[in-house]
């Protein structure tokens, strides 16, 4: 199993011929230790897929706006033990990061179409999956942010660009912290009610 100085990473191999992308894990030496070729996620296409240690068996990536990187966990021979097949899963593109919460569950920010002022803009969803149970246990739609006048998109389609999540509990309780780099914001969302909110621009 990866041990301390052991590095997680991904390899977009987008200039290569064959485009296929590589989960890798390297020693303190920096040799290659374990990799995986998720089937389907061409580098060509995907960016940015996150990989992380969920525990001493499983690890965790998706991302990449690639249709086959939906999050999925995988154990050290490569075998996937749980791919997102939830309700609706097939129509949620995730993009940049997923994360592994402490009560087991996957989150993940998922691309989504906006409406401000008559236009249409990229927007986000957060979606937050048990695997356990292979459903949808909380998703939050930056559109109710928007309708509420909590936040305003950027002039760009992309309307918010959000490319980090962070799962924690704070003074008010468990949330999620969101990048909007198209803001040049911090966004925190409520995870404690059904459908999120958005309680504070920073």
């Amino acid at each position: 199993m990866p041990r301390p100085g052991y590095v997680l990473f991904s390899v977009n191999r987008s200039c290569v011929s064959d485009f296929q992308g590589y989960l890798v894990i390297t020693d303190p030496q920096g040799r290659v230790r374990w990799y995986y070729g998720p089937p389907g996620v061409v580098s060509s296409e995907a960016s940015d897929i996150e990989f992380l240690q969920v525990d001493a068996e499983r690890l965790l990536f998706g991302g990449g706006e690639d249709p086959n990187a939906r999050p999925q966990l995988l154990d050290l021979d490569g075998r996937v033990l749980y791919g997102s097949d939830y309700a609706g899963a097939e129509d949620d593109v995730y993009h940049h990061d997923v994360e592994w919460t402490a009560d087991g569950h996957i989150i993940g920010i998922v691309n989504s179409t906006l409406t401000f002022d008559g236009e249409s803009k990229k927007g986000f969803n957060l979606v937050e999956q048990d695997p356990d149970k292979h459903a949808v246990t909380w998703r939050f739609d930056v559109q109710s942010a928007v309708d509420a006048g909590a936040l305003v998109p950027s002039l760009v389609s992309d309307a918010f660009h959000p490319n980090a999540l962070a799962a924690t509990e704070d003074a008010d309780g468990p949330a999620y912290y969101v990048n909007l780099s198209n803001v040049q914001k911090i966004a925190r969302v409520d995870r404690t009610t059904l459908d999120g909110g958005l309680t504070r621009i920073e």
